[in-house]
């Protein structure tokens, strides 16, 4: 503590609830059966402290409270969850300008939560400085072992200690605490320091693993100084023992993901434009890689379509179907032989689950015994063999053979479950005519000109590509070949 006790009033800060915050950012430095998980100052004149993240059921607190003056005296100790806390290391006070007094006092078998810490005082404090530390792996029940202190005055920096105790138990976790008229320099051998706070004062720990005689030392610094050192151990739980993991371990930095010992973790928050599971993996910050939109006036010569890879096709991924090809301008199928090995290409990537397809179509020497289909594909997969998906066709007539028909493709060779199929001159196809389709949740709606023709609902796919497709039926006479007579000379997709 530094001597700055030249003031004669001195307010107090206030105790604020505690919030939901983030988990510390700090990592376990133990091994073993106790295990250091948090580690809390007030701040200069408080007498309370809120610990950064949640508390989990069954842990130690232990609470380290020093102050200036020989005339106040701890009324209680409490906190937010209920918790139950007891003397440690009984109260110490030495003479000096100022005097100092501290205590140490614990909660076993905590509550789980975020929680607040606050000591009452009989009378003001002078510069009251309390440590709050939580443990998990200590005895729940009975974790209390030995407790010793020392008080003394030096003329030089120097290692300082309290006085031995004897453990009872081989697992052990000896809790210091310090305070001086000037400033803590460090833990002493064997130590980790866990604070040396804005007064100067100290919090360290050590674990063991035999009992024997043990003491806390640490090293202070600067000249005529008077200290106080006090030491508690307490004894590890028996048997399993929980420990909990963090964020970092688990690679996490968004989010609440549980501890792994019943306990809640809150990973924090992303900076924009990045989301948590943005890019499709929880708790972890992204940018979405999801495919939202694509547009084509097809202006290459290929067979099949590929476009720099933005498509797969019937023939050469799925097998059982066929391709689709384009030149400058015109995208058509290619469709030779068995019903419903419909000439079908599917866009690449990860594609947002609504989805809304645009296409232009081209039709000349309409033939309704061949079954000329323009199709839109939504939600779609293609692999060897298996092809899934919604298809939205319309049949190139301007007779009343026209029709509208919404399939879902459930993966082999002809294997589809008729959606909706409405046939009218109503549905009459004709060369410039835009024809669209969307997705949005379970509904399919089907558009020619902007105007809905045709909806249906289905719950199966909830994500796939979208994509284009032509069917040709090859059996009459005067079909074959005919390919050529419709398809698409623009296309375009938006997803979200």
């Amino acid at each position: 503590m530094r001597n700055l006790f030249g003031f004669l009033a001195l307010s107090l800060v206030a105790c604020a609830s505690p919030a939901h915050v983030a988990a510390p950012t700090e990592e376990q430095s133990q091994t073993g059966p106790i295990a250091w998980v948090q580690t809390k100052n007030g701040g200069t004149f408080a007498t309370c402290a809120t610990f950064d993240a949640a508390q989990r059921a069954g842990d130690l607190n232990v609470v380290a409270i020093g102050w200036g003056d020989d005339t106040s005296s701890v009324a209680s100790v409490t906190d937010t969850r209920g918790n139950v806390y007891v003397l440690a290391a009984p109260l110490v006070t030495i003479a000096g300008s100022p005097p100092l007094r501290q205590a140490i006092y614990y909660a076993k078998n905590i509550a789980a939560g975020s929680n607040t810490i606050s000591v009452s005082f009989n009378g003001t404090p002078y510069y009251p400085d309390l440590r709050v530390v939580e443990y998990a792996g200590v005895d729940p029940t009975a974790p209390f072992d030995v407790t010793a202190s020392a008080t003394g005055a030096n003329a030089a920096s120097t290692t300082i200690a309290s006085a031995s105790v004897t453990t009872s138990a081989a697992n052990a976790l000896v809790f210091g605490a310090g305070m001086t008229t000037d400033i803590f320099a460090g833990a002493g051998p064997s130590f980790t320091q866990r604070i040396i706070t804005s007064d100067g004062n100290l919090a360290e720990d050590r674990l063991t693993s035999t009992a024997g005689s043990y003491n806390a030392s640490a090293v202070i610094s600067g000249a005529n100084q008077t200290w106080i050192m006090q030491l508690v151990a307490f004894k590890a739980a028996t048997g399993s023992v929980c420990v909990p993991t963090t964020c970092a371990a688990q690679g996490d930095n968004c989010g609440s993901i549980a501890d792994g010992c019943g306990g809640t973790l809150s990973c924090g928050s992303c900076t924009a434009p990045a989301t948590c599971g943005g890019a499709g993996n929880a708790n972890v910050c992204g940018t979405s890689t999801l495919r939202t939109n694509y547009s084509t006036n097809f202006p290459l010569s290929e067979n099949p379509i590929l476009d720099d890879g933005n498509w797969i096709n019937g023939g050469a991924v799925g097998l059982d179907w066929t391709n689709v090809s384009t030149t400058p301008g015109l995208a058509i199928g290619h469709q030779v032989a068995a019903s419903f090995s419909d000439a079908t290409a599917l866009l690449t990537g990860t594609w947002a689950a609504d989805q809304t397809a645009t296409a232009t179509v081209h039709t000349v020497n309409q033939n309704d015994q061949c079954y000329q289909e323009v199709e839109l594909r939504l939600r779609s997969a293609m692999s060897a063999h298996v092809n899934t998906g919604y298809e939205i066709s319309f049949h190139m007539s301007q007779t009343t053979a026209a029709y509208l028909i919404i399939v879902r493709w459930n993966g082999a060779l002809g294997d589809f479950t008729v959606l909706l199929a409405n046939v009218s001159s109503q549905f009459a196809i004709k060369d410039g005519d835009v024809i669209s389709a969307s997705i949005v949740g379970n509904v399919i709606t089907a558009f020619r000109n902007g105007i809905q023709m045709g909806q249906a609902t289905d719950n199966t796919f909830t994500s796939g590509s979208p994509g284009i497709g032509f069917n040709l039926e090859n059996g009459s006479a005067g079909c074959p070949g005919t390919n050529g007579d419709y398809g698409y000379t623009h296309y375009s997709v938006t997803a979200q």
